[in-house]
């Protein structure tokens, strides 16, 4: 995915069975994709890669919903 607008779009469409989200992504985080994902009922599993190395990320996308992190 490239940006959070085209993500959201295509978790929208609900036709993967798992989406490996960015944490950076233009405008708005993979977290806030991830947590927008969730809110409007994504089921299938999201997977954030933050290749940051900050603990606080991985939690918060855990606390969001996150099926896991990289």
């Amino acid at each position: 995915m490239g940006d959070y607008d085209a993500g959201l779009e295509a978790i929208q469409k609900d036709e993967h069975d798992v989406y490996l989200v960015d944490y950076r992504l233009g405008k708005d985080s993979g977290l806030e994709l991830l947590r927008a994902a969730i809110g409007r009922g994504c089921q299938a599993p999201v997977i954030l890669l933050t290749a940051l190395g900050d603990h606080q990320v991985d939690s918060e996308a855990m606390k969001a919903g996150a099926a896991d992190y990289l």
